[in-house]
């Protein structure tokens, strides 16, 4: 079996802020040593306040790599953990540490095994995504790559980029209230349709043990965090869409991609 490591992004904007993403981090870091996983954690060097991979560097257990990434948080750092990955010959794990719980030797195993069996792409559906995550719409809140072929379809791609201005989004949050995001965040949509139409069948969405939670921003402790988070379920369905349609594809053809025997029916 090839060996797999699990990489994460963080950042802090100010020095304040350190300490909840240090914390959050290593629950994640020392979950994914446990399952015999390596670790990769890139600090953003363009979001960060250049004080957050000195503290992970001095708290964290000297067998996980730090390493301070330039460029887009989506793209680019993303992009550039895949091709260390290729580098070294393993399966990419990506996730956030928010999704921390999820990291059990029983998932991590499920995931692994999926890779070993031919997928190029599988992933966990965490409780709110899991509806698009079982029709094979893969999160990088918690993924699994075959990074060669992701990085034979150009890895995750820019799409705002290549759109006049600052190009955003609107939909409706859980409150009923409108919200608007830009148009970022879902980058592996465009990704996995590419993938589906150069490999064929190859995706793997699993449902996890039970138990796990994404944990969601505080709202009374990290209110700007927490409208973010809002703001980016409100219009994840939307940019997903639009990012195709920028590009010429369908959500079809992800669906299409789903290995036979992953197809599953979302928990109700």
């Amino acid at each position: 079996m090839r060996s797999a490591r699990l990489a994460t992004r963080t950042f802090a904007t100010t020095s304040d802020a350190v300490s909840k993403r240090v914390e959050s981090v290593t629950r994640l870091a020392l979950r994914a040593l446990q399952c015999g996983l390596g670790v990769d954690v890139a600090v953003l060097r363009d979001y960060d306040c250049g004080e957050t991979a000195t503290e992970l560097r001095r708290v964290l257990d000297p067998r996980i790599t730090v390493s301070e990434l330039a460029g887009d948080q989506f793209v680019a750092v993303p992009n550039q953990l895949l091709e260390l990955h290729r580098a070294r010959g393993c399966w990419s794990l990506i996730a956030s540490s928010n999704a921390w719980q999820y990291c059990t030797s029983v998932n991590i195993g499920y995931m692994l095994a999926a890779l070993e069996e031919g997928a190029y792409a599988t992933g966990l559906a965490i409780e709110e995504l899991q509806q698009s995550i079982l029709k094979g719409e893969i999160a990088n809140t918690f993924a699994g790559y075959d990074p060669a072929k992701v990085l034979a379809v150009g890895g995750f791609h820019s799409i705002a980029a290549d759109l006049p201005g600052k190009f955003e989004v609107s939909g409706v949050d859980e409150f009923g209230r409108p919200v608007t995001y830009r148009l970022a965040g879902v980058e592996e949509t465009v990704t996995l349709a590419l993938m589906a139409l150069r490999f064929g069948k190859g995706i793997a969405p699993l449902i996890p043990e039970g138990g796990a939670r994404y944990v969601v921003p505080d709202a009374e402790h990290d209110q700007l965090r927490y409208e973010q988070h809002l703001a980016k379920m409100g219009t994840k369905e939307v940019r997903k869409e639009r990012m195709l349609q920028e590009t010429g594809l369908s959500r079809s053809l992800i669906e299409g991609a789903v290995l036979d025997s992953y197809r599953v029916r979302a928990l109700t």
